[in-house]
C-alpha cells in the first residue's frame, strides 16, 4: 500500500510512504504418486527431475509470500512387482 505525501491537494513528485509488511510463509506439499503418473502419462520422463523448489515459487505471489519448505510425499507402489521396482531404482 502506497500512501502519497503531501496535504492541500498538492501532489508531490518523489514523496511517497510505503508499509512494508513482512511475507507470508509459505510451504508446499507435493503428491508424489500423483505426480509421477502424470508425468508417465505426458510420457516425458525428463520430468522426473524437476526441481520441485523451483516449481513451487512458481505459484508464490511475487513479494507477499515466501517460500520457506517443499516437502514430496508419496505412496508404497503396491501394485507394481519387486523387479520393476528394482531396474526403476
Amino acid at each position: 500500500m502506497v500512501i502519497p505525501c503531501g496535504s492541500h491537494g498538492l501532489r508531490p513528485v518523489t514523496c511517497f510512504s510505503q508499509v512494508v509488511t513482512s511475507p507470508q510463509r509459505v510451504i508446499s506439499f507435493i503428491d508424489g504418486f500423483n505426480l509421477y503418473h502424470a508425468i508417465s502419462t505426458l510420457r516425458r520422463p525428463e520430468l522426473k527431475w524437476t526441481d520441485l523448489r523451483a516449481l513451487s515459487r512458481v505459484f508464490l505471489k511475487s513479494h507477499s509470500e515466501e517460500l520457506v519448505g517443499v516437502y514430496y510425499f508419496s505412496a508404497y507402489a503396491e501394485h507394481v512387482t519387486e523387479a520393476k521396482q528394482k531396474r526403476t531404482i
